[in-house]
């Protein structure tokens, strides 16, 4: 099974009208169990790699956190979920989410399999769905290369 990256994205966050890339996932139980309960209720076939089979899209409006939409993807579809509501304000969520501003990769020297991410990032913190502080920081991340990153090409 597969694991996602440091980078690896959750879908897409609105604020401050820019939309950015979301690094963190803040779903609470409630929610993962009804995305679950609609894919079993459709007949969704389940994927093992934990990020790539729904994509979530957040906004912050008033300083509160909004769940828009969740989509599925499924084969050559893409299955929108709104559970009944247009949107659902996180109230669950108290944390810090990381929105990914701008994304750089270099090479290590001697490390061919390797790579260092410099992610500028942009850090809020929330408690009960409010914002209540951001900061903006700079992430180094060492990487594996991907085997298209090495010079493989399978096709």
């Amino acid at each position: 099974m597969s694991v996602p990256m440091p980078d690896t994205t959750f879908g897409d966050i609105i604020y401050k009208g820019k939309k950015y890339r979301i690094l963190s996932n803040p779903l609470n139980k409630k929610i993962r169990e009804k995305v679950t309960q609609y894919k079993r209720e459709k007949g969704i076939i389940f994927s093992s790699e934990p990020w790539s089979s729904e994509e979530y899209s957040w906004e912050i409006r008033e300083n509160r956190l909004y769940l828009k939409k969740i989509i599925i993807f499924q084969s050559q579809n893409l299955i929108p979920i709104f559970f009944n509501k247009e949107e659902i304000f996180a109230k669950w969520y108290s944390g810090n989410l990381e929105l990914l501003i701008e994304k750089e990769q270099r090479d290590i020297p001697n490390k061919r399999r390797s790579k260092l991410l410099i992610m500028k990032i942009k850090a809020l913190s929330f408690k009960n769905g409010i914002l209540i502080k951001e900061k903006e920081l700079i992430k180094k991340v060492i990487a594996r290369k991907s085997l298209k990153e090495l010079g493989y090409n399978f096709d």
